[in-house]
C-alpha cells in the first residue's frame, strides 16, 4: 500500500492508502488510485 509519512495513532498508520489491483497478464497490477497505477482497469473481465 503506498503510504506517506508513517504515523501510528492507536496502533493505526495515518498515513496509509488503499489500493485496487486487478490481475493482468498473471501480474497482480495497481488500477487506483491513478497516482499509484501501474496499468488501467479492465472492465468488464475479459472471457477466460
Amino acid at each position: 500500500m503506498p503510504y506517506g509519512p508513517t504515523k501510528f495513532v492507536n496502533g493505526q498508520n495515518q498515513g496509509a492508502a488503499p489500493v485496487n489491483t486487478q490481475v493482468l497478464g498473471n501480474d497482480i497490477q495497481v488500477i487506483f488510485p491513478q497516482t499509484f497505477a501501474t496499468a488501467k482497469p479492465v472492465f468488464p473481465m475479459p472471457p477466460a
